[in-house]
């Protein structure tokens, strides 16, 4: 009994508060060309929500798609249907692990992951989760250079996320202000990146998906860079690259922060154009590799940097909620063949 109110009441509440972004961001798509989303693809969406995904509570997302696309595409999963039903059926109770940025190492052994070291439970740990001394803290750390990137656990989108430079170095104060987290070297991305966007720390996210038959693909694929005032993306907003994700060619287009697409970012060298991305091919191999550690999980997205030697470095993953609304918008459907479509809510979707 207690379960079931509290499936209700999450449910509820959660479709409430995704109706609600998607409306805005419907809202935004509608100023653009000044016109509302058709009637049509309207009903057509409420139908599809209704029929196929079994609750009109998924349309919103599906107004959101088809305005963008201007026109009703089936097979589009709504972020909301994706985080409270696809989440909990194919990724389970791990899709958890991965916000444990501490435990990352431990499931995803890499030398493509860039971790130098771990506070965990206010102790301080090298690679290998051998334990240090306060003392041998700062030449383990900065062994790579003069500036790491520290990210407590559970962070997400630039959040708890901070860069100490070796000048500024004292172990104390870390531990004071991340009793758990990752040390992560300090990444440079490769220079067409900043030649593109004029700013710093981009990354390149990854969807990977188990298909039906236990194989792994890339169904998605976006290079995001943040806004010159931030170092990483996440701070402030951002844009996004189209990447046509089996090639890893640009496809000549950005999502802009308020989801207009244009050619070039503003102040920005030049435009995007359809050149390959350096590094591409390794990344996806990587993440595709990673992926294939753990098959438990079924959708995977992989935030990559690639530095001027074009080599991927998988700074982050995520199981969780791997938000895939503007893939979807702009380049979907893309989860045709998984069936995800008719999945349906597990028990105790409320531990979400």
């Amino acid at each position: 009994m207690i379960r079931n109110a509290l499936d209700s009441v999450f449910i509820r509440r959660y479709d409430a508060l995704s109706r609600r972004n998607a409306m805005e961001r419907l809202r935004v798509l509608e100023r653009h060309d000044g016109k509302p989303l058709a009637q049509s693809l309207r009903r057509q969406a409420d139908g599809y929500a209704r029929e196929v995904l079994g609750s009109k509570a998924y349309a919103p997302w599906l107004y959101v798609y088809a305005k963008g696309r201007g026109e009703f595409i089936e097979g589009w999963i709504p972020d909301n249907f994706f985080a409270r039903v696809v989440i909990p059926n194919v990724n389970g109770v791990l899709r958890y692990m991965a916000s444990l940025k501490t435990f990352t190492s431990a499931v995803l052994e890499s030398t493509s992951i860039p971790d130098v070291g771990y506070v965990i439970d206010g102790r301080f740990y090298g690679r290998g989760y051998r334990p240090m001394t306060k003392d041998a803290v700062r030449e383990v750390i900065f062994s790579r250079g003069d500036e790491v990137v520290v990210k407590r656990d559970d962070s997400a989108g630039g959040r708890d996320v901070f860069f100490v430079r070796a000048d500024e170095f004292d172990p104390d104060v870390l531990l004071h202000d991340a009793p758990n987290a990752v040390v992560q070297w300090r990444v440079d991305h490769h220079p067409l990146f900043t030649e593109l966007s004029g700013a710093e720390g981009s990354n390149l996210r990854l969807l990977t998906v188990r298909l039906p038959d236990g194989s792994l693909e890339v169904r998605h694929a976006a290079l995001r860079f943040g806004t010159p005032d931030a170092r990483i993306y996440g701070h402030g907003g951002g844009f996004h690259a189209l990447v046509d994700h089996e090639t890893g060619h640009f496809l000549e287009r950005y999502i802009a922060s308020d989801w207009r697409l244009i050619d070039r970012i503003p102040d920005g060298s030049r435009p995007l154009g359809s050149g390959l991305i350096p590094g591409y091919e390794a990344a996806r191999s990587t993440c595709l590799a990673l992926h294939a550690r753990v098959p438990h999980i079924g959708v995977i997205g992989w935030d990559v940097m690639i530095d001027a030697d074009e080599h991927p470095w998988v700074v982050e993953w995520n199981a969780r909620h791997p938000a895939a609304y503007g893939g979807e918008t702009f380049r979907g459907p893309l989860f045709r063949g998984l069936g995800w479509e008719s999945l349906r809510p597990t028990r105790r979707t409320w531990l979400y």
